[in-house]
C-alpha cells in the first residue's frame, strides 16, 4: 500500500536516502550529509510530493513546475528508492502513484530517471512497460 509521506516519516525517508546514496552515490559525489538533505527534502515538499509505502520501506519524491514554453505544469522525480527486499511491487506500486498523483492535478508530463550504477535494465524494462519513453539522456563531468 502507498500513501503520502507524512512528517513523521521523515527519518526513516532520511535513512532510506542515506542507504540510496552509500550504494549509488557516495563514491562519486562525497559523504552523505542528513541535515542537507532533511532541508532539501522540506524544500522539495513546498514545491512537490512524496509517496512512501506503507512500511516505509521506499518512497518516490517529485518536483514540480511549470514548463519552460509554455504554461502547462510537468513534474520530475528527484528521488526513487526501494530497499532490496521490498523491490518489484512496491517500486512499481509507487511509480503508479506518481503517475496518478500527476494525473489528478493535471502535469502535462512526469520525468524519470535512472543512475546507470543502479540496475539501469530492470529500470528501462518497468519504464518500458509503464508507458515512459526514452527521452533524453544526461551527461556528467564532475567539477571539483
Amino acid at each position: 500500500m502507498i500513501r503520502p509521506f507524512k512528517e513523521s516519516d521523515r527519518d526513516r525517508v532520511l535513512s532510506l536516502c542515506e542507504e540510496f546514496w552509500t550504494a549509488s552515490c557516495a563514491d562519486e559525489y562525497g559523504e552523505y550529509e542528513e541535515g542537507h538533505t532533511s532541508n532539501k527534502l522540506s524544500e522539495i515538499l513546498s514545491s512537490g510530493a512524496c509517496f512512501v509505502t506503507n512500511d516505509v520501506s521506499g518512497f518516490i519524491l517529485l518536483v514540480e513546475s511549470t514548463n519552460l514554453c509554455n504554461p502547462g505544469k510537468v513534474a520530475a522525480e528527484v528521488a526513487w528508492y526501494v530497499t532490496p527486499n521490498a523491490r518489484g511491487g512496491d517500486g512499481i506500486a509507487l511509480l503508479k502513484t506518481a503517475i496518478r498523483y500527476c494525473e489528478l492535478k493535471e502535469i502535462s508530463s512526469l520525468s524519470m530517471m535512472y543512475m546507470q550504477s543502479s540496475m539501469p535494465d530492470s529500470i528501462v524494462k518497468i519504464y518500458d512497460k509503464m508507458g515512459l519513453i526514452k527521452r533524453e539522456t544526461t551527461y556528467i563531468k564532475r567539477l571539483g
